[in-house]
């Protein structure tokens, strides 16, 4: 079980090439927590990201850390640094 998380706690999700989805909890990964159905992840990401979140505030969080990735992405600097640039 994960827990009871509080604020401020870094959740981090990695879909892999082989199609997996991994989760780490403030950088630990969580081997107990591995995905590999493309249908339960899309409605993993549809429930937080999707037209009608569970939360606003974790979907805006995403999409930030998203155009943070991007703009790293495109001057040549370090995609996790910008993933990590904000904590929930």
């Amino acid at each position: 079980a994960i827990g009871n998380m509080s604020k401020g706690t870094l959740v981090t999700f990695t879909w892999r090439q082989d199609g997996t989805l991994c989760m780490a909890v403030d950088g630990v990964a969580r081997k107990d927590f591995v995905l590999r159905r493309t249908a339960v992840i899309r409605a993993l990401f549809d429930v937080y990201c999707g037209e009608q979140p569970v939360s606003v505030e974790g979907a805006e969080a995403f999409r930030a850390a998203l155009v943070r990735m991007t703009d790293a992405i495109m001057a040549g600097d370090s995609v996790t640094d910008a993933a990590a640039g904000s904590r929930a």
